[in-house]
C-alpha cells in the first residue's frame, strides 16, 4: 500500500444525540454532505474501454466552501424547516491523507470466502 502526503480536511463528526432529537437519520445528513461537497453518481458512460461514474455537483454559493463556517452553515432539511449543519454535529478542521493507493491484490477477510457465488 502506497499512501501521499497529509493535508488538512474540513470534517464534520455527526453527533447522534443531536440527530436523534431532531429525529433525523445519520445517513440522510451523510447523504446530503456528500452530495453537497462531493457530488452523486448520477450515471455512467463508456470512456473507450471503461465505465466512468458522471457525479452530479450542487454549486454552492460561497467560494470558500472548504473553511468550517461554510459547511457548518449547510442547511438539513427537517420535515418543514431548515437546520445548519453545525447544529447536528462538530464542525472542524483535521489533518489526514490525500490519498490510499492499494497493491492489485485481492482483499481477503480473515474466516470468510470472497469467491463468486455460483448457484
Amino acid at each position: 500500500m502506497y499512501r501521499a502526503g497529509s493535508a488538512t480536511h474540513v470534517v464534520a463528526d455527526i453527533d447522534r444525540d443531536a440527530t436523534s432529537r431532531l429525529g433525523v437519520p445519520v445517513r440522510d445528513v451523510e447523504e446530503i454532505i456528500e452530495s453537497s461537497f462531493g457530488g452523486k453518481l448520477a450515471t455512467e458512460m463508456w470512456e473507450d474501454e471503461r465505465k466512468v461514474g458522471v457525479r452530479v455537483k450542487v454549486k454552492l454559493p460561497s467560494p470558500a466552501e472548504g473553511d468550517t463556517f461554510s459547511v457548518g452553515r449547510l442547511e438539513i432539511p427537517i420535515d418543514k424547516t431548515r437546520v445548519p449543519l453545525s447544529q447536528l454535529a462538530r464542525v472542524h478542521v483535521d489533518q489526514g491523507r490525500t490519498q490510499i493507493n492499494r497493491s492489485r491484490r485481492p482483499r481477503s477477510t480473515p474466516g470468510r470466502s470472497i469467491k463468486p457465488f455460483t448457484p
